[in-house]
C-alpha cells in the first residue's frame, strides 16, 4: 500500500465518519456541533480529564458565547450537567449525564462494528503494529 493510498483512505474514512456522526445527531435531536461539543466531554472524562467550558470552546474552535450556548443546550436536554471542579471548588467542569454517556457510547459501538466488518477480511498480523 502506497502513502497516496493509505492517505485516501483515511480521507474517506474521517468523511464516513463525519456523515455518520451528522446523521446520528439528527436521530437523537442535535446539531453536529452539540454531537461533537458531547463527543469531547465524553472523551475528557474518559482520560479522566474533564473539560471546562473553555476547553471545549477551544476544541470547537468557537467564540466563548456560542460555546456558553452550546453548553447550554446540552445541559438544557440532559445530556451534560456542570459540576464543581474536584481539585478547585470554584471553577466548573462538564460532565456526561447517563443520557450523554449512552448516546455517546452507541455511536462508537456502532463505529466499531462497522470497521470491524471492514476489516473482518484483514489477517490479524496485518493489523498489528510494532512497538516502537
Amino acid at each position: 500500500m502506497t502513502v497516496a493510498h493509505l492517505s485516501h483512505c483515511v480521507r474517506r474514512l474521517v468523511a464516513e465518519r463525519e456523515r455518520l456522526a451528522q446523521q446520528y445527531a439528527a436521530q437523537n435531536g442535535l446539531s453536529s456541533t452539540d454531537f461533537r461539543a458531547l463527543i469531547h466531554i465524553s472523551e475528557s472524562e474518559l482520560d479522566r480529564a474533564p473539560l471546562a467550558a473553555g476547553g471545549l470552546r477551544s476544541l470547537l474552535n468557537m467564540s466563548a458565547g456560542a460555546a456558553t450556548y452550546v453548553v447550554d443546550r446540552l445541559v438544557g436536554t440532559g445530556y451534560v450537567r456542570r459540576d464543581a471542579d474536584p481539585t478547585d471548588r470554584r471553577k466548573v467542569v462538564l460532565r456526561h449525564t447517563a443520557l450523554g454517556d449512552r448516546t455517546t457510547g452507541e455511536f462508537f459501538s456502532a463505529i466499531e462494528r462497522r470497521n470491524r466488518s471492514a476489516l473482518s477480511d484483514v489477517p490479524v498480523d496485518d493489523l498489528a503494529t510494532p512497538n516502537a
